[in-house]
């Protein structure tokens, strides 16, 4: 994929963004287009004067509305409304014998529009990343904000966007790491010079610290899992975090996916205790 391309994609005065991409696969077209060869064959027999089987007649109908499914899912509002018509007077156009002429017609519309469409090819390998398949259940279910910004981290992965992906994961892990601070009963630092992860993450140092020294049963249970996920995000700070907010900083794909790795196992470390 071209890195120049920029998102939002600007088709005209308008910008496409990511949660207006539909799917569509390349089988889909060959789909299309199987469609288009048998209502054009039956246009050519027509043609011919021989009369048209009831199997020929069902497949021109059904070849029509399969035609406009796929214009009807593409946007593609001129071609749908010519391919229903068509498919609701066949008889009509068997008759007078204007079939080919306007699946031809239909052919130029469908070409037409389909100059106004940019398609987008994602590689099997990051298929996976765009359908969201990588975000792990147990971050879905108990950390659904953060899951929401690793949706984005994955499109952006499968749109070779690496630089948009990593931040976009460091939103998610800034969401655990308030999960985690408001589980200490630490109070909410709303205060925008307040709510850095520097300053977060020494108030949740603190705290640990000062649980250590009261050493409770119950906070003995609990201590490993704190200070290993502290440890966790005090380690992605200073060169993930800090370094994707500066413009000089640039990720490739091998980077935003050791990133992405990362993140989602210190998520699922996170949910195995807390939840939003």
């Amino acid at each position: 994929m071209n890195n120049a391309f920029q998102w939002p994609w600007q088709v005209g005065s308008r910008l496409i963004t990511m949660a207006e991409m539909k799917h569509y696969f390349a089988n889909q077209f060959l789909s299309l287009w199987a469609r288009i060869e048998v209502a054009e064959c039956t246009g050519r027999v027509v043609g011919t004067n021989r009369p048209l089987s009831i199997d020929e007649k069902q497949s021109l109908v059904v070849s029509l509305q399969k035609i406009a499914s796929h214009a009807d899912s593409l946007g593609l509002v001129v071609t749908f409304a010519l391919a229903k018509r068509m498919s609701n007077s066949t008889d009509a156009m068997i008759a007078d014998k204007t079939l080919s002429n306007r699946v031809d017609e239909l052919k130029s519309r469908l070409d037409d529009e389909l100059g106004g469409l940019l398609f987008l090819f994602i590689p099997r390998g990051k298929l996976m990343f765009f359908t969201g398949e990588r975000i792990s259940s147990a971050i879905s279910s108990k950390l659904p904000a953060a899951s929401g910004e690793i949706s984005e981290a994955s499109r952006c992965f499968a749109l070779d966007r690496y630089t948009a992906c990593v931040f976009h994961l460091m939103r998610a892990l800034e969401i655990g790491l308030r999960v985690l601070s408001k589980s200490l009963k630490i109070p909410d630092q709303t205060k925008d010079a307040e709510r850095n992860w520097g300053k977060m993450l020494k108030a949740i140092k603190e705290e640990i610290e000062l649980r250590n020294q009261r050493r409770s049963s119950n906070w003995r249970k609990k201590k490993h899992f704190y200070e290993s996920t502290y440890a966790l995000l005090e380690a992605v700070r200073n060169p993930w975090r800090n370094a994707s907010m500066h413009v000089d900083i640039n990720y490739d794909e091998e980077k935003a996916l050791d990133i992405f790795n990362a993140t989602d196992a210190l998520l699922r470390h996170l949910a195995t205790q807390l939840a939003e």
